[in-house]
């Protein structure tokens, strides 16, 4: 079987070669700058979305969970976040029904 190329040169990284390979392509757009990369990944692994975003507050939150819904077919049961403080005020507002659950990681 053939791996891919990214897949062997960032072997044993912490995060997966899509993110690592995508961030250092935005590295080279953005000069230096820093800025967030929001991701939204399903219950088997699967990237559903990334975001760049040079803040990350609550403005910034309601913006990425508007764009994510807009591209999903249906309405997540559950969210699952990190421990980030700007998440809870977007998620009651634009999923109400739904639980959110806030993690270290």
């Amino acid at each position: 079987m053939h791996t891919p190329l990214a897949a062997n040169l960032y072997n044993r990284h912490r995060f997966p070669a899509e993110i690592i390979s995508h961030s250092v392509w935005l590295y080279d757009i953005i000069h230096g700058a820093r800025d967030y990369l929001w991701r939204t990944v399903d219950q088997d692994g699967h990237v559903l979305d990334m975001l760049v975003q040079q803040r990350r507050d609550k403005e910034a939150a309601k913006t990425f969970f508007r764009k994510l819904l807009k591209r999903l077919a249906y309405v997540p049961r559950v969210i699952v976040t990190d421990q980030r403080k700007s998440y809870r005020a977007p998620v009651r507002e634009l999923l109400p029904g739904v639980e959110h659950r806030q993690h270290r990681y």
